[in-house]
């Protein structure tokens, strides 16, 4: 028995609760204080009281799911690359170009454009080895280098007369060309 008069122990009260809703048609909130269980007029602080415990209890439970552990960090693999002192590579570059030129004159104004590739027969793509290196001196900083040398050539008569500058090249000319390009 509770000081407030004859209210039972709520500990042992929801099956006689649903019981008795269940056989009278009413809800649990209305044959709870029938029973004695609670008292009618402090059924809604009561009811709020339990509704914001379970609140609560799931918003703590959903955080402590959602949320990773600490340690779940350490499991993310440093690949040596990144953090290697020093750093070699061997690979292939697989440019593709286009070279064209143009000569103006001061007298006629601008000249024809000349497309290498087209005229002259010089390969557009082209594979060649790349090396790279790497020297880390802290963690924040490093030097970096990459060395690769793209070098073509052509042979092909002219199909167009070319006039570049004083110099006429007649239809059928057999022209020698090379372009020679290396990056560091």
């Amino acid at each position: 028995m509770h000081a407030h008069g004859a209210l039972k122990t709520l500990a042992a009260s929801p099956t006689n609760i649903a019981k008795k809703a269940h056989k009278e048609g009413t809800t649990l909130k209305e044959a709870a204080p029938a029973l004695g269980y609670v008292r009618a007029d402090t059924m809604a602080e009561t009811t709020e009281g339990i509704m914001r415990a379970i609140r609560i209890a799931i918003t703590g439970a959903t955080l402590v799911i959602c949320l990773p552990p600490a340690h779940a960090q350490d499991a993310v693999p440093i690949h040596p690359a990144l953090h290697d002192r020093f750093y070699f590579g061997v690979g292939a570059f697989v440019p593709k170009t286009s070279t064209s030129a143009q000569l103006d004159s001061t007298t006629l104004g601008a000249g024809a454009n000349i497309d290498f590739e087209q005229a002259l027969g010089i390969t557009t793509q082209k594979t060649v080895p790349d090396i790279f290196a790497r020297f880390r001196f802290t963690d924040r900083w490093r030097v970096e280098a990459e060395y690769f040398q793209l070098n073509r050539r052509g042979d092909q008569a002219t199909q167009n007369q070319i006039q570049w500058g004083d110099v006429t090249f007649p239809v059928n000319t057999q022209i020698q060309s090379k372009f020679n390009f290396s990056d560091i």
